[in-house]
């Protein structure tokens, strides 16, 4: 619950409701195959969901506004795609019909065995989402600012 808001999961999807109406303010689908039921966690005006990656969205009733899907790295890095596939210099590897089963070797080696436990619940305190992983339980500070370039 955020305000007079109650944000839910299930199967694919997510919705926000109205306390007080009962009204359906939004539904949204998640883009995954097979999303696993877990409990949502709101901080600062954020919520949390997480199945594979960590989804982050605005916990508003005007609509769905994902902030973040990020994955989790066989190291316990939390970052976008884009950047795992910029570390991993993924473009430039998949130019090639090789490169492209190369590419899907690495990816699969990379997130496999990481990444949230299937109905695992997370926990967010002073900043810090604690979830449990494939491999353990991370932390990660919400609080940090990213590392300049």
């Amino acid at each position: 619950m955020v305000g007079d808001n109650v944000f839910v999961q299930g199967d694919r999807r997510l919705a926000c409701v109205d306390l007080a109406t009962d009204e359906t303010r939004w539904n949204a689908t998640l883009d995954m195959a097979r999303p696993q039921y877990t409990s949502l966690v709101a901080a600062d005006g954020k919520v949390f969901y997480t199945c594979d990656s960590v989804l982050c969205f605005r916990a508003t009733s005007e609509g769905f506004r994902p902030l973040m899907t990020a994955l989790i790295d066989e190291k316990g890095l939390l970052a976008d795609e884009a950047a795992f596939r910029q570390m991993l210099d993924l473009e430039t590897l998949e130019e090639t019909a090789e490169g492209q089963k190369e590419s899907q070797k690495i990816w699969r080696k990379k997130f496999n065995s990481s990444g949230p436990l299937a109905c695992a619940s997370q926990a967010i305190v002073d900043g810090k989402l604690f979830l449990r992983t494939k491999k353990g339980l991370a932390c990660f500070d919400l609080t940090a600012k990213p590392a300049a370039e």
